[in-house]
């Protein structure tokens, strides 16, 4: 019989073993027993030095932004200029402008400005072009904002302007959509003033190079009170002439933008291919949305609502200044729009040019899923599922009938085949018990690691998630050395293991079965197990390379198997783990559980672990790793018990601010939702006064959000104006009807600082009629009507049908409430006392995008 050695690794031996882990084992190579016995720790200096030189290079790579080109390096290079588009157009959001507030007027008044400019410089150049700067589309629809049964009369602000194409249908249509209103607490740099400046620097390159197909770009109001432009543009005769879009957002502010979403395969093939030299792009990014992970949502959600594909382009960090004070132009760069603008550019310049190839991206898209991600920002592979599954098929079939013929080859040469076969196989279950074992205190370390901040220091993500990763790291090296020295204890299983390719074949068993897994997945066209099928050929690839150097070059075996099995699958889950801290470490303010940012954190350290397991075995030493991760581990522990969750650099306290005021009242209501710690700070920051009245409680959603509120005597400014509110009562009237008399009430409002009023009555409401709008509840109560008009101190005219009770016959009333947003002149004292109080490492931000204060004017009896 032939020996066994390291170079046919699937054989067994009766030998016995030796007491140590220091020691020989007969079954090693020369390689194996150099790599251990010689100073076992340069072993692990060589492991997890190389690692974490690679991560770094990574996370370093990775996170590079485009030098902002100048509008005459643009147009040398046929580029985006970063530098133009910030200076001429980012540079107009330093205000708040939401849609409830006088800037967002402004900033209405600069963007038709501008498409006007741009209508002439396209006619110039002998475009045809159509521009709409008083859009008359009306939008009703139920919200439930807030009241139950609500419904809303919206006028639109929506500004757009059309390029015809030179060659495809005016019926074709791609769509460029950026939102331009901001919240009532954010100049709104990020959220969407680059989103918006990206889409006019578009513009400004369009009207210069004529478009071969018809382009729309629409530049809409009112997203972050609920998409409501998106809504109302899908009402305007131009919609039905779109095939594709791009969506332009923000939902972090600045860094990198990202590919969040995208449902037309050649659209984001055409961005792959494309002249975009950076590309950042995953599968992720809708499951984080969709999950609400991220509690935000873009346009694309209301566009592909209607059956229209498209691209949803965003930034996503750092969400801690996200819609707070600190969206400005002072946190983010000219490289971050130049990031954008060079993605942006690239794609829809792209699309366009198909306009003139036998395949007319535009004119024939359609709604598909598909698989898309990007490598270190460079590369982006996208491809259908079909393909997808094709690849998985072929290596899940490959990878054990090569493993089959490799070893009815060995066999050959053996007298006792049915023994050979068998040690095969326990070979093979061996390598599979190790990563089990280590699988499973990988897992419990790490979940017992979690626990403990958890109870002991809740929100250390928010401003130290990578310190967290960290500690996940040592958490689970932990795990893994725990396992390893538990298996040295069982001779058989340790003596086995002293083959490197012993723990490969494991590997690559485990990655066989989570490529059934991403197939499963695949065919409910579910993209999340993309990564497994570069585990799986790293493992093949690793295992054929021993067996090869191990024949030729020994000495580079395991170096050369070592790149070969770690660097691929290091890459993907290190850019996935970057990508996840950085998208999800503040979300914890918005409500998101902290447990799920750790595991979904955990995941990716816990694969790159596992991937370490051979080296950590075959290194010689088990218990002073251990003992140093152990000890590291506690180091760590306590340093995160002294850290605080919040800092002044990019992890401020996001709060949200609401006012409640009655008017005939002397105090209003402030209501606040954060993290915990909130009640502390208040107690320190409020007045006296103001103190004295502060109650706190626990969210009811099990999560770590926490409300507090107190009174206040700083009452929205506006409110106490005699002139600001009118309200005239018209004449009533009785309708008919074959089973009861209704009755019709006739009002008029008058509002000189808010475009956005809720009447209510204290019966539920027939029907409604908002300046000659009819609004019919589509099922259920109609409670409230909201109305958004886009002139204050205009007359708006409701008229409400109520049906009979007798029991408020005689007492039926009225009320009209009224936001108020304007706070940097002062008007919302409770507001901007509050922000001047608190220091750096609080922010205060807004949720839903309007309405910092509610002024309830007073009850009105109709007799």
């Amino acid at each position: 019989m032939t020996s066994v050695t390291e170079n046919t690794p699937l054989l067994g031996n009766n030998r016995s073993i030796r007491q140590h882990d220091e020691e020989d084992s007969p079954t090693t190579s020369h390689a194996d027993h150099h790599f251990r016995r010689h100073h076992p720790w340069n072993a692990y200096f060589w492991i997890f030095g190389s690692l974490a030189l690679l991560i770094s290079f990574i996370y370093n790579y990775r996170s590079t932004l485009p030098r902002p080109l100048s509008q005459v390096e643009a147009i040398e290079k046929d580029d985006f200029s970063g530098l133009h588009s910030y200076n001429e157009y980012l540079s107009h959001f330093n205000t708040p402008h939401s849609a409830n507030q006088q800037g967002n007027t402004a900033m209405y008044h600069w963007i038709s400005a501008e498409l006007e400019h741009f209508a002439k410089v396209a006619q110039q150049n002998d475009i045809k072009t159509d521009l709409i700067t008083n859009d008359t589309t009306l939008w009703v629809a139920k919200r439930d904002r807030f009241s139950q049964g609500e419904y809303w009369y919206v006028e639109s602000r929506n500004i757009m302007l059309r390029l015809h194409g030179q060659q495809g249908s005016i019926d074709n249509a791609l769509l460029v959509n950026a939102h331009y209103d901001s919240v009532s607490t954010s100049h709104g740099v990020t959220d969407n003033g680059m989103g918006t400046a990206t889409a006019l620097e578009l513009l400004n390159y369009f009207v210069q190079h004529p478009p071969q197909n018809t382009l729309i770009f629409l530049f809409n109001n009112f997203e972050e009170g609920g998409l409501v432009g998106a809504q109302s543009f899908i009402h305007h005769p131009w919609f039905a002439s779109i095939k594709l879009f791009v969506n332009l957002e923000g939902t972090g502010s600045g860094g990198r933008s990202l590919l969040f979403r995208s449902s037309n395969l050649d659209a984001v093939k055409k961005l792959a291919s494309s002249r975009a030299h950076l590309l950042h792009g995953t599968p992720f990014g809708n499951d984080m949305l969709k999950s609400k992970l991220i509690r935000s949502d873009t346009d694309y959600t209301t566009f592909t609502g209607q059956g229209v594909p498209g691209l949803d382009i965003a930034f996503y960090t750092p969400r801690a200044h996200y819609h707070t004070q600190r969206d400005d132009l002072v946190h983010t760069t000219p490289s971050s729009l130049q990031y954008m603008g060079q993605m942006a550019l690239g794609v829809v310049r792209a699309l366009d040019e198909s306009a003139a190839t036998d395949h007319n991206v535009i004119a024939d898209a359609k709604m598909e899923k598909f698989i898309y991600y990007d490598i270190l920002g460079r590369i982006m592979l996208v491809y259908s599922f079909t393909t997808s599954q094709a690849i998985n098929i072929v290596m899940l079939v490959s990878t054990p009938l090569v493993a089959l013929v490799w070893l009815a080859l060995l066999s050959r040469d053996h007298d006792n085949k049915k023994k050979f076969w068998l040690e095969a196989l326990t070979t093979f279950g061996q390598g599979l018990a190790a990563v089990a074992v280590a699988l499973v205190l990988i897992i419990g370390v790490d979940a017992l690691a979690i626990y403990a901040l958890l109870q002991l220091k809740p929100l250390l993500t928010y401003g130290n998630a990578y310190i967290a990763a960290f500690y996940l790291v040592l958490a689970s090296l932990l795990g893994l050395t725990l396992s390893q020295l538990a298996l040295t204890r069982i001779k058989r299983m340790h003596r086995a293991l002293l083959q490197l390719n012993t723990s490969l074949y494991g590997l690559v068993t485990v990655w066989w079965g989570l490529v059934v897994g991403a197939t499963v997945l695949g065919s409910s066209e579910v993209a999340g197990g993309y990564f497994a099928i570069f585990f799986l050929v790293s493992g093949v690839i690793a295992i054929i390379v021993s067996h090869l150097l191990a024949m030729v070059y020994l000495k580079a075996k395991l170096p050369g198997v070592f790149v070969v099995q770690t660097v691929l699958p290091v890459i993907m889950m290190s850019e996935f783990c970057f990508m996840s801290l950085d998208a999800l470490r503040h979300t914890t303010a918005d409500g998101t559980p902290e447990l799920s940012i750790y595991v979904i954190v955990a995941t990716p350290i816990v694969l790159i672990t596992l991937h370490l397991l051979p080296w950590v075995h075959v290194s010689g030493d088990k218990r002073q790793p251990v003992g140093v991760f152990t000890l590291a581990l506690v180091v760590v522990f306590v340093s995160c018990l002294l850290l605080s969750p919040f800092n002044r650099q990019n992890s401020p306290n996001r709060i949200v601010f609401h006012q409640e005021y009655d008017q005939i009242e002397s105090t209003a209501t402030v209501r606040l939702v954060t993290g915990q710690g909130l009640e502390s700070t208040l107690e320190h920051y409020l007045t006296a006064e103001e103190a004295a009245t502060l109650w706190c409680d626990n969210q009811a959603d099990g999560g770590y959000q926490v409300t507090c509120t107190y009174q206040t005597k700083d009452v929205p400014v506006h409110a106490q104006q005699k002139d600001e509110y009118k309200l005239e009562i018209g004449d009533q009237a009785a309708k008919v009807t074959a089973t009861a008399t209704r009755r019709l009430f006739r009002f008029t409002t008058t509002v000189q600082h808010s475009n956005l009023c809720q009447l209510k009555m204290n019966v539920p409401m027939l029907s409604a009629n908002v300046n000659g709008e009819p609004i019919t509840p589509d099922g259920g109560e109609m409670n409230a009507v909201m109305s958004y008009v886009n002139q204050v101190g205009e007359p708006v005219r409701w008229e409400i049908e109520v049906g009979p009770d007798d029991s408020l016959e005689n007492n039926l009333t009225v009320q009209v409430s009224c936001l108020y947003d304007d706070w940097t002149q002062g008007e919302l004292p409770a507001f901007t006392n509050l922000r001047n109080r608190l220091p750096e490492t609080q922010a205060l931000t807004i949720k839903g995008g309007i309405g910092l204060a509610m002024v309830h004017y007073p009850v009105v009896n109709l007799k």
